[in-house]
């Protein structure tokens, strides 16, 4: 226990987090135990941390008030957060963010996170009434909350790309993320988004709208494309009613059955680099199996979510955003024993990096500081999508590739 404490610790310190001092202690006496316990019920991690029964309670109250604790500063948290993740990512071109729903029980989690190695490292976490899910206008509004905050916390050396599936295409939210407005008509719109939160995206586009092209054509919404082709569509307008101008990406791959599946890509990326855009949509599953992980439980490298559905919603909301701090610290803390895992996939041992860390944490937990040590000073992070210069890049562009796993794609 001493050990993930002071592992722990040693992360938050890097982390400087703007919280008092006592605040600070409750986040690592939480995480520690959680680590030990490898759950999240209160109940639990408050005896992991104490002896007795009549010392058990006293932790129970205490870790409860710290979830239940309204004057902690989540953006300020979230801002030191991303000031030490991103740039251990590297020099990257952009930095992919998916966000997604989930539900469990009564609850709808909006999720931001990074993809990464067939998991995600989320960043911002708010949690919802499960009604939402029927009331679109509500949803849209928390999107656009949850996103607004992000932006406003995100440091101005790195470039976020919102991914996004199909059911945020949506006017209401495509008409936030171009102009930085809702509900205005056309001719009432700024030319762009404030600075406040100049978003780059790529959603995929369930075609329901009316699309013309750059000559006022109508296209079909069943557009022709083949098996590994890609049809680039500069300057469309999106909506009949909206009227917004991005660009369409239409690309066809084949499924796991080797059915053809084809993809429509909404974005506002350069025009240079619309040919590159086909990779991203496989980066849609990592925040998938990042959920699984969540409700399931460590085994399949997670907490066991379904164990916390009485939970009053804004204390889960905060336990949430204390699990991203963790799974960064956990990312980190596998990505220092890089040959250990390299080995470890080929004996076929399919594990994730939060899983490898988490058996880590359980079997030789007398080396946890030292990894922890090594995580903060000087482990780096693969970058997703990241530059590339290239002597055969013409036209004086700079190249940039989309990493998904151990396939590239380079463009230039």
């Amino acid at each position: 226990m001493l050990a993930h404490h002071t592992a722990f610790r040693h992360y938050i310190n890097y982390l400087q987090l703007p919280w008092r001092k006592t605040q600070r202690k409750n986040l690592i006496r939480w995480a520690a135990a959680s680590l030990v316990r490898q759950s999240l019920p209160v109940r639990r991690l408050a005896r992991t941390l104490a002896p007795t029964p009549q010392q058990a309670r006293q932790q129970d109250n205490r870790l409860r008030r710290f979830l239940g604790n309204e004057r902690l500063q989540f953006d300020a948290a979230l801002g030191a957060y991303l000031r030490f993740l991103l740039p251990r990512l590297g020099p990257s071109a952009y930095i992919p963010v998916m966000l997604d729903w989930t539900y469990f029980g009564d609850r709808a989690i909006l999720t931001l996170g990074v993809p990464y190695h067939g998991r995600s490292l989320p960043l911002f976490v708010t949690v919802h009434e499960r009604t939402v899910e029927r009331r679109v206008y509500s949803q849209t509004q928390a999107e656009i909350s949850l996103l607004r905050r992000v932006r406003w916390q995100w440091p101005a050396s790195a470039t976020p790309l919102l991914l996004a599936d199909r059911s945020f295409d949506k006017s209401r939210l495509l008409e936030w993320l171009l102009h930085g407005t809702t509900g205005k008509k056309p001719h009432e719109r700024a030319p762009s988004a404030p600075g406040s939160h100049p978003w780059l995206f790529l959603i995929r586009s369930c075609m329901q709208a009316t699309v013309r092209d750059q000559h006022g054509k109508r296209l079909q919404k069943r557009l022709t494309v083949y098996p590994g082709e890609t049809l680039c569509y500069p300057h469309v307008t999106y909506h009949q009613t909206g009227e917004f101008h991005a660009h369409l990406v239409v690309t066809c791959a084949r499924d796991r059955l080797g059915h053809p599946s084809t993809w429509y890509l909404l974005t506002n990326l350069p025009t240079a680099e619309l040919s590159a855009t086909h990779r991203a949509p496989a980066l849609r599953m990592p925040p998938e199996e990042t959920y699984r992980d969540y409700k399931q439980g460590f085994i399949l490298s997670g907490f066991g979510l379904k164990g916390l559905k009485r939970l009053r919603r804004d204390r889960l909301e905060r336990l949430l955003c204390y699990v991203a701090l963790v799974c960064g610290f956990l990312v980190l803390v596998a990505e220092s024993e890089k040959e250990v895992r390299a080995a470890f996939a080929q004996r076929h041992f399919r594990l994730s990096l939060i899983s490898f860390a988490l058996d880590v944490v359980r079997v030789v937990p007398q080396l946890l500081l030292r990894l922890a040590r090594q995580a903060c000073a000087s482990v780096r992070l693969e970058p997703v999508c990241r530059k590339v210069e290239t002597p055969e890049c013409s036209r004086g562009l700079t190249p940039w590739r989309w990493g998904l796993g151990r396939s590239t794609f380079t463009t230039c």
